[in-house]
């Protein structure tokens, strides 16, 4: 298996080809309190959402301007929908539910091009990159392998990279790190490595976006 980091060093959320995600995004009511907030998520995910089948983990995180990404991953779309269809109704959510603004509430889907990628567990840093590309997705999805295992890797504080496709037809790729600042060092390297030049040539440059999160549970 084709694995992005040493298993006998660390461990993590192996993710497989096909996986599916869901970024819920949101505002929180006002008044909402923040360390409340983290600890009904924590309720939720420790009490109903890690415990359905096919539910590979699930983070909270924020990019410090007022949003915040619910972050759930799952092994193939059927559990992630039979999760869903009875979220709302359980007990154990309801408090985190009653503190999100649902006017300002969205969600995007994401399906995973790469294969065997692993998610180191401690990571408090999220790079999402989204772009547009005219190539093959088998191309882009062995380009961004490329990158990788050629330069992400090797880079300090990282702990996973893939690419997915989401719901709108835009790639995206996701690279967690030890911290935010880890996850911005290895972006700004991007420029002045061959493999990711390679690999920034698939991408339409007017329709790349960048977004850093940090993780708070």
């Amino acid at each position: 298996m084709n694995t992005v980091l040493d298993m006998s060093k660390t461990t993590g959320l192996e993710i497989n080809r096909g996986a599916q995600l869901i970024a819920v995004r949101f505002h929180t009511v006002a008044g909402a309190d923040l360390a409340q907030l983290v600890r009904d998520f924590e309720k939720s995910r420790d009490e109903f959402v890690c415990k359905q089948p096919g539910i590979l983990g699930q983070f909270f995180l924020s990019n410090g301007q007022g949003e915040f990404i619910d972050f759930v991953l799952a092994q193939d779309a059927l559990s992630l929908g039979k999760m869903g269809e009875i979220y709302t109704q359980v007990e154990a959510t309801q408090a985190f539910m009653a503190q999100i603004d649902r006017a300002t509430l969205s969600k995007t889907m994401f399906s995973v091009r790469t294969a065997n990628t692993v998610i180191t567990e401690g990571f408090y840093g999220l790079e999402m990159g989204s772009f547009k590309s005219a190539a093959l997705v088998e191309d882009v999805a062995r380009l961004s392998q490329a990158v990788t295992s050629g330069y992400s890797c090797k880079q300090p504080g990282f702990m996973g990279q893939l690419l997915a496709v989401k719901d709108d037809g835009d790639y995206c790729e996701l690279s967690f790190a030890q911290s935010v600042s880890r996850a911005i060092q290895t972006c700004d390297g991007y420029m002045n490595n061959e493999i990711c030049k390679q690999f920034l040539e698939v991408t339409e440059a007017k329709s790349a976006s960048l977004e850093f999160w940090t993780r708070l549970a």
